[in-house]
């Protein structure tokens, strides 16, 4: 699967008022119309309880900005951790469809409803419903290839 390129994400969730973060590096838009997006979430993550729980999600399309959180994320639990994005020096705004949080500097974020879910050697592919999805032209997405974290630095035509 390293072989594949794929995005570097951020996965914000929420139940009972507490939000939560955790990084993923699968994502895949699926259709256009209406929109769909497909992450799979391992089954030991606290991420994959409150999706289980809540049914909804928040996509967040990292930057340059976030690499920083990325090695100390492996550390920490939202079992554990009050607040992970304080723990992680990452900003939040609130979302309009969702519970769970924005993240402040990415170059897109996704609120999400769960639409189905395939359970499957310890990890949960969520097909889910794009609600609403903002993007910032100005800040570029990286993305990861064989284990190195690449800039996309613009189309090649």
């Amino acid at each position: 699967y390293r072989t594949i390129p794929s995005g570097l994400f951020l996965i914000s969730t929420a139940r009972d008022g507490k939000p939560n973060v955790q990084f993923a590096f699968r994502g895949l838009g699926i259709w256009d119309t209406p929109p769909l997006v497909l992450v799979g979430i391992q089954q030991s993550n606290y991420s994959h309880e409150i999706i289980e729980a809540t049914r909804e999600f928040v996509v967040n399309v990292c930057t340059e900005k976030q690499l920083a959180a990325i090695g100390p994320s492996r550390g920490l639990s939202g079992r554990t951790v009050a607040d992970k994005f304080a723990a992680l020096g990452l900003e939040t705004r609130p979302a309009k469809y969702v519970a769970a949080p924005l993240v402040v500097g990415c170059h897109a974020n996704l609120e999400c409803r769960v639409r189905a879910s395939l359970p499957t050697d310890g990890v949960t592919l969520y097909l889910a419903d794009v609600l609403a999805c903002y993007v910032d032209d100005t800040l570029a997405p990286v993305a990861r290839f064989m284990g190195k974290t690449y800039r996309l630095a613009g189309p090649l035509d």
